[in-house]
């Protein structure tokens, strides 16, 4: 999804694009690069926090939208928190500074009030993967997002833009996690350029598993780099609804029918059994499953 972001003391202003989003489990877990909201944070009661003036929004079109579709006000995803770990530097007589330490961030975006059942997301490989140079990888996003014909998107009148763009490449470069460097988080890097609007999207191995985040492009170099999730555990801290040791599964809450097969899923126990239907459930319990397969281990 394309994220946006809005300044609520001039409404009339049209929304800004600020980069790539995805969903990462059927409710309404998000990520996205840190960097592409790094801009709109500031540190309150000692965390990071959007600013008050700010409005954070994602849209959501279903199926595969042609031309320049008009757009329904139910399409606007809203913003309804986040997770990020950052590093506060704070010095006296100024405000605090908040600093970019795993270039990864969870977002929470609600589903349209009309959605029904576990919706759909990409399956995270935490854990298993890891990179080589001469690996292929692909990335999506939404490249350019927001920008117009002239380049500069400064025209209040044209139409989103929020093409998606894929882009095959091949691993050149991998940087462990230094705590020491500026961008301390484990990253490679990669043959193509990866334009701005991309960062934040997915970045897929060969086995169709997400395995990192878009980083960075240069254009001029023709590269473009990704955080990649095996490098460190912060993944793992961002994202608890993903089960680090199986691609594609996600902790939740399972209730079985009479035949024996999973019914529903819900992020809770208490919200599995406020479920229409769970009445009828013969069992409910905690475990790790995936919505695409049907497998599941109970835990």
């Amino acid at each position: 999804m394309p994220l946006f972001a809005i300044d609520k003391r001039d409404l009339s202003e049209r929304p800004k694009g600020r980069g790539t989003t995805f969903r990462i489990d059927p409710w309404s877990g998000c990520a996205t690069a840190y960097h592409v909201v790094e801009e709109l944070l500031e540190v309150k009661d000692g965390a990071p926090a959007l600013r008050e003036h700010v409005r954070l929004i994602a849209l959501e079109l279903e199926g595969i939208p042609y031309g320049a579709p008009a757009i329904r006000p139910e399409q606007w995803r809203n913003f309804e928190g986040m997770f990020a770990v950052s590093g506060v530097k704070s010095e006296v007589g100024r405000a605090p500074e908040l600093r970019n330490v795993t270039e990864l961030a969870s977002l929470r975006i609600a589903r349209s009030a009309g959605a029904t059942g576990p919706g759909l997301y990409l399956g995270l490989d935490l854990r298993r993967w890891s990179p080589s140079v001469g690996d292929r990888v692909t990335a999506f996003g939404f490249a350019d997002l927001d920008v117009g014909a002239d380049g500069e998107g400064s025209d209040d009148l044209r139409p989103i833009s929020q093409d998606v763009y894929g882009s095959s490449a091949t691993i050149t470069d991998i940087e462990p996690a230094d705590p020491a460097r500026g961008r301390p988080w484990p990253f490679f890097r990669v043959d193509r350029d990866w334009p701005g609007g991309m960062s934040g999207g997915p970045v897929v191995n060969s086995s169709r598993h997400v395995i990192g985040i878009v980083s960075t492009g240069i254009s001029f170099a023709a590269t473009g780099s990704a955080v990649f999730f095996s490098g460190s555990s912060a993944p793992e801290t961002l994202f608890p609804h993903v089960d680090p040791g199986a691609p594609g599964q996600i902790y939740c809450w399972g209730g079985f029918g009479a035949d024996g097969v999973v019914a529903m899923i819900a992020p809770t126990r208490d919200a599995l059994m406020t479920m229409d239907g769970s009445t009828e459930l013969q069992d409910v319990g905690p475990m790790s499953y995936n919505t695409n397969t049907g497998d599941y281990i109970c835990l």
